[in-house]
């Protein structure tokens, strides 16, 4: 059982259904507006921005649709998977939208930073549960890049750094401003994203799994730091 659930997943399918259509027409009004904006003032630079737009608002679409039809997995509230076309298993952290319906927004900063440390550990806790009698999973591989988590605290987990795609950073800078968002609701102030905070790293399962008492142990330590 998760210690604090996602608000939004306890919503029923209409009021899921509700958000949904309102995050939507949002985003429909938006392009709409800033295409009028390009097309009155003769700016096409507003028109570029367009895309941009529709990656900021992906997370509030995307995750709530792909998880209904099964593309993403939640092992904690913001550790979530898909799987790769190579086979790999992708592991994303949380998003502006999981923040803000996963975190109670009376927490301080310190707090917030703590829990959503603790939900990473315990979605990796959760994940070798969840594969740890699965056949073949010895040699599956799991890929995450983060922005959030101290790169020592990752590779105490198992994971080892490698070099981030450039696709990966190509949609990073498209989703600067979400991001930005979400580390300025962490921070209670305003935060800029920076780029050398990105790391991408990869382990096999069977290396993760050899670290979950080191995983659980650091897990229980925060828990306990109240």
């Amino acid at each position: 059982m998760l210690d604090v659930p996602h608000r939004f997943y306890d919503k029923t399918i209409s009021q899921q259904n509700n958000y949904l259509a309102f995050v939507c027409v949002a985003l429909l009004v938006s392009v709409i507006g800033v295409a009028a904006i390009s097309y009155f003032t003769g700016y096409i630079f507003f028109a570029l921005c367009i895309p941009i737009i529709g990656l900021n608002y992906a997370p509030f679409i995307d995750l709530p649709i792909g998880k209904r039809k099964g593309r993403f997995k939640y092992y904690s509230p913001t550790l979530i998977s898909e799987w790769h076309p190579d086979g790999r298993l992708v592991l994303h952290g949380g998003t502006l939208f999981d923040y803000w319906y996963s975190i109670r927004h009376d927490w301080s900063p310190a707090e917030k930073k703590r829990k959503v440390l603790e939900w990473y550990l315990e979605g990796l806790l959760n994940l070798i549960d969840h594969f740890d009698h699965k056949e073949g999973s010895e040699d599956l591989q799991v890929l995450a890049t983060t922005y959030f988590v101290n790169s020592k605290n990752i590779e105490r987990s198992g994971f080892e750094l490698i070099s981030t795609s450039v696709l990966q950073y190509f949609l990073i800078i498209a989703n600067y401003f979400t991001i930005s968002m979400a580390l300025t609701f962490i921070n209670q102030r305003v935060t800029f994203f920076r780029f050398k905070s990105i790391y991408t790293f990869q382990v096999s399962f069977k290396e993760l799994r050899s670290r979950k008492d080191e995983i659980e142990g650091l897990y229980l330590t925060l828990l306990n730091r109240k």
